[in-house]
């Protein structure tokens, strides 16, 4: 038996074994050489990306460096110096060669120093080189006509010259280098937007050796292989470490190439094991040279770079043959192991089947196991049929009891359960903590006893229908506690039936829903009301709106709607902070809610904008006693954390039904009369009129159409001179926008300014102001009209947008003007505005150097005190004051006082709105500066400008302002 047994177990082992064993080795071989192979071509990849990282950046920065020389002055006057002197009387001339030593003096310096070139010629527009570094045998020749009209440099000379582009020649044979391998990049030179000639940056190939022969991570079979595509062959620019002296030399029919390089150059980018040009059998990344039109393949032979999955196969065979071996030899004392068990377990199953229950086995057979196995199972079926199965039985039982009876009493939700006939059985902590009965207290009572008298009977009915229909209910009700408060709870109640499905008891939770129902509330009221002020907001304003006009329809009354705006509030948030601004808002809703009945309705829309409805109105005058009372109460002082402020009401008036019928209608009429008792000067109420909503409608359209000629480029600029006294001599010009309307034609700046000023539309035209008066400005100087500064009006937007100070400088650096070039203009009403913020912006702008000046002067505040703080340097006479000094006395002394103020201040006068030779000769002798007006011109477009100061450019001058005063420069 034992013979029989161990043979069988010994041959089977060693037959089966070995085979998995194999099979595991071949696929585990495999996939590391698979692995292996996909690393090999990640690596070279990266070192592919890498090399022609390296050659495109070497191209791109050569074409860098030729267009930074095409901007150089010294090319220019390279080309038109050589060309004319090559031109007169060829290279031989004097006038020729006594200029060549200078420039080629300079460009030899430049060649050593940048290091990258072998040569830079200079080509006039005829195809002359007329100027060589290297001195070689092009110099002189016609690269249109001469001997070598067919090479590179030539072709890509014609293409420069014809497409008026920077063109690279890729290397190829030059033969005035020596049939060295040069490339070119030659580039248009142009003057006055028009080409007169070219230059050529020639490199040879060495420069892009060292990315060849660089083999780092490429081991010692691997190399970088370059070659070009020429016509139908492949012509190789590269040393090849298996051919020699390939460079420039050897060259194959493309189909013949290796693959990796067909690939290449067919412009695709890829990797893999592959033959390569010597036939043998490599690992290999290639890709396209756009910059130079050729192809590249990095590549390693495949038995150096398989290597490692070479070694690991020898050694995993080895290492499988002496496994099996021992393998084997563990089998047999395996084999034997397992019959001296079989024969003990024989025994044991006997003393199993006499009822020994700890002895247990499981096998099938026919041979001496089967007769182990039958016994045993034989026992087996007793044990689990009786005793096992009582055991688990029962320690499952007990338990799922144990854990029910835990999660009962341990929940956090309130349990209760109750027979059939509803009366409570049970109850846990949670219950007891929620509801304070004890079990005591409500054993064996009806489970309605903790319902209060608040939940609707209907809700009680729907509960039993529910439970006896889906066997379920949940819902809320209303729940008494034993101290007898009521609370809200969540109930969820079920039906239990026993085995049988006879019904048995009920199982109820319940779950305090207090905090819930008061966020509920909180909710509702927060969506209907002003967080800062508890008002009404804006839905809840309609809803109740609605309600009074339909009121108002069945009684045949009246209803007002009173639209108020708080004057002056942003002024008072943006200066003294957001508290200060909520603490007024508070105050006005409180007074506003004071000074109207309880029926009546004060909602807040938002910002600092009310709305009062007065509803049951019989006598619209009883309207205006109303409006009378709020502008009295709300135009009292204010007392806010210390502050006393003082802000008045602009309050606009719709009337139901005259003014509309519906809320909508009465709500935007009341806008539009709001803003009408803005436009009256603030303080004050209007009733609405037909009137006021053409307006509106008309500053709506006008809004519109700014928007789009803003978008549409419809702006332009004027421009104003401004002139010495003696009006001969031009000191600058002041830039004024025009809308040239594509219907309307040209619309004044009086008309759309105050629109775009309220919209906010003033801050990208006033960026555009400036941007276009700088760029202007920058022409006339490169036009050769001199030193001419220019003047140019900043809204009080742009004044209180942060970043002014950087965006002039910015301007100024991109258009190449010096700070002083520029002079800003303000008001004296917009410096008042915000006088602290104003000085330091103007203070910022002053340090860079740029020019201000307070234009319309004496219309405003003309506060003296603000006056002397301002960090200006020219005042502007309003020309209201001007036109008049002949007949009026006082406009005389007026301008003689400020003229006499400005010098005392050290500050330059500007009289604008001149007209008239007297006006001229009288501010003459008040020793005013300078003069703005139709006496020399009316604002005229750019081209008018350039001709009026090209007029007076004999008598020309120039002003720039500076921290030491106003001081003018003469020039011819």
């Amino acid at each position: 038996m034992r013979s029989r047994i161990a043979h069988r177990l010994l041959i089977g082992f060693l037959l089966v074994s070995p085979i998995p064993m194999a099979l595991l080795a071949y696929v585990y071989l495999s996939a590391f050489e698979h692995s292996l192979r996909q690393n090999v071509v990640a690596q070279l990849s990266s070192l592919a990306d890498k090399k022609a990282d390296q050659i495109d950046n070497y191209v791109n920065e050569r074409m860098a460096d030729a267009r930074d020389l095409a901007q150089t002055t010294q090319l220019r006057r390279t080309l038109r110096e050589l060309g004319e002197a090559f031109r007169a009387g060829g290279m031989d001339a004097p006038a020729y060669v006594a200029a060549t030593g200078e420039h080629w003096s300079f460009w030899r310096d430049y060649l050593q120093v940048s290091r990258h070139y072998h040569d830079i010629l200079v080509i006039d527009h005829a195809g002359n080189v007329v100027f060589s570094v290297a001195r070689e045998q092009d110099l002189g020749t016609n690269l249109l006509t001469g001997p070598f009209r067919d090479s590179g440099l030539a072709d890509s000379y014609r293409q420069t010259m014809d497409q008026l582009s920077l063109e690279f020649t890729t290397f190829r044979a030059y033969a005035p280098s020596g049939n060295q391998a040069a490339a070119f990049l030659v580039m248009p030179i142009m003057e006055n937007g028009q080409p007169f000639g070219a230059f050529a940056l020639q490199f040879n190939l060495d420069r892009l050796e060292p990315v060849v022969t660089d083999r780092t991570g490429l081991g010692q079979t691997g190399e970088t292989v370059l070659a070009q595509r020429i016509g139908a062959n492949v012509l190789y620019t590269a040393p090849l470490r298996g051919i020699e002296d390939a460079a420039f030399r050897y060259q194959v029919p493309l189909h013949q190439a290796a693959w990796p390089m067909q690939e290449a150059q067919a412009g695709e980018r890829g990797g893999g094991v592959m033959r390569d040009y010597v036939d043998t059998e490599v690992v290999a990344a290639w890709r396209y040279l756009p910059a130079l039109h050729w192809g590249m393949v990095v590549k390693i032979d495949a038995v150096e770079a398989l290597m490692p999955a070479a070694n690991l196969r020898n050694l995993t065979w080895a290492a499988l043959g002496i496994l099996s071996l021992v393998a084997a030899t563990a089998a047999f004392f395996f084999v034997h192991s397992i019959v001296q068990p079989i024969q003990a377990l024989m025994k044991a199953s006997t003393q199993l089947a006499e009822g020994d229950l700890n002895r247990r086995v499981s096998i099938q057979k026919e041979d001496e196991l089967g007769q182990l196995a039958r016994a045993f199972n034989r026992m087996a079926a007793n044990i689990e049929q009786s005793h096992a199965v009582l055991e688990q039985r029962v320690a499952a039982r007990t338990a799922e009891l144990s854990l029910m009876a835990s999660v009962y009493q341990n929940s956090v939700e309130a349990i209760l359960i109750s027979d059939k006939d509803n009366k409570i059985i049970s109850v846990n902590h949670a219950f007891t903590r929620l509801m304070g009965f004890s079990s005591d207290d409500v054993a064996d009572k009806d489970s309605g006893m903790l319902t209060s008298s608040n939940t609707p009977t209907d809700r009680v009915q729907d509960l039993w229908m529910s439970l006896k229909e889906r066997g379920y209910w949940q819902g809320e009700l209303c729940c008494e506690r034993k101290d007898g408060s009521v609370f809200p709870t969540w109930v969820s109640m079920a039906r239990v039936h026993d085995g049988d499905g006879r019904l048995t008891h009920f199982v109820a939770s319940f779950i305090d829903i207090t905090e819930q129902k008061v966020a509920e509330e909180r909710i509702r009221h927060l969506a209907h009301h002003d967080t800062l002020t508890g008002l009404p907001n804006r839905l809840n304003l309609q809803n109740r709106l609605d309600q009074a006009l339909a009121a108002a329809r069945r009684n045949r009354r009246r209803v007002a709607v009173m639209f108020i705006d708080m004057d002056r509030f942003k002024l008072i948030n943006d200066t003294l902070g957001h508290h200060i601004g909520d603490g007024l808002l508070i105050e006005v809703a409180r007074r506003l809610q004071g000074s109207v009945r309880d029926s009546d309705v004060v909602a807040r829309l938002g910002g600092d904008e009310f709305m009062v409805v007065l509803s049951d109105i019989e006598d619209a005058c009883a309207i205006a006693g109303v409006a009378n009372k709020l502008m009295q109460r709300l135009s009292q002082p204010y007392c806010v954390d210390g502050h006393d402020l003082l802000s008045t009401p602009s309050i606009g008036i719709s009337v139901f039904p005259d003014d509309g019928d519906n809320a909508e209608a009465l709500m935007k009429n009341a806008d539009s009369a709001m803003y009408h008792a803005k436009a009256q000067g603030r303080n004050n109420h209007q009733f609405y009129t037909d009137r006021l909503n053409e307006a509106a409608v008309e500053r709506l359209r006008l809004e519109q159409q700014l928007r789009q000629g803003l978008k549409h480029h419809e702006f332009v600029l004027y421009y104003q001179p401004l002139v010495e006294i003696s009006g001969k001599r031009v000191v600058g010009m002041e830039a004024l926008v025009r809308w040239r309307h594509p219907e309307a034609g040209m619309v004044p700046p009086s008309t759309f300014i105050p629109v775009a000023e309220e919209t906010g539309l003033i801050l990208p035209l006033g960026d555009w102001v400036l941007e276009e008066s700088c760029r202007q400005l920058r022409a006339w100087k490169d036009a050769g009209t001199g030193d001419l500064h220019m003047s140019v009006n900043i809204s009080a937007r742009q004044l209180r947008t942060s970043g002014l100070s950087e965006r002039v400088a910015e301007l100024l650096e991109t258009h190449g003007l010096n700070a002083g070039d520029l002079q800003l203009e303000i008001t004296e009403s917009m410096a008042m505005e915000q006088p602290e913020r104003t000085i330091d912006t103007l203070r910022r702008l002053r340090e860079e150097g740029v020019s201000l000046a307070i234009d319309d002067f004496g219309t405003g505040y003309s506060s003296l005190s603000y006056l002397k703080m301002l960090p200006i340097n020219l005042l502007k006479l309003d020309g209201s004051f001007v036109k008049d000094i002949q007949t009026d006395p006082n406009d005389a002394a007026i301008c003689a006082a400020t003229i006499a103020l400005a010098h005392k201040l050290k500050l330059k006068v500007v009289a604008e709105g001149v007209e008239t030779e007297a006006q001229r000769d009288y501010l003459a002798e008040q020793g005013c500066d300078f003069l703005q007006g139709y006496l020399y011109s009316k604002p005229v477009p750019a081209d008018k400008a350039a001709l009026f100061v090209w007029a007076h450019s004999q008598f020309s001058v120039s002003c720039r302002g500076r921290h030491d005063g106003w001081i003018c420069h003469g020039f011819q």
